[in-house]
């Protein structure tokens, strides 16, 4: 929300809370998000634990749907954020 009042939105990875939020952006994206990294979040460690990678959006989908569902509450889905100049 900061990026986006400062209108560096562009700078923020794309979010997803939920694996329905997800799915949904699943079916919108036409080649699946096939080239792009997305990352699987546990919300409450550090330090890069519970952090997974993925290559595509399907991919992604995938690994949260197969978790059982009492542990899909804990994650968040991010997509890479690509040519970042820092």
């Amino acid at each position: 929300q900061f990026l986006q009042a400062c209108g560096q939105s562009s700078w923020s990875p794309a979010t997803f809370c939920s694996i329905g939020e997800l799915t949904d952006e699943l079916t919108e994206c036409a080649d699946g998000g096939s080239d792009a990294l997305w990352f699987l979040k546990h919300s409450s460690m550090d330090r890069n634990e519970g952090v997974t990678v993925h290559l595509g959006i399907a991919a992604c989908s995938a690994a949260w749907g197969a978790m059982p569902e009492e542990e899909q509450g804990n994650y968040i889905a991010q997509r890479e954020v690509r040519n970042l100049l820092l």
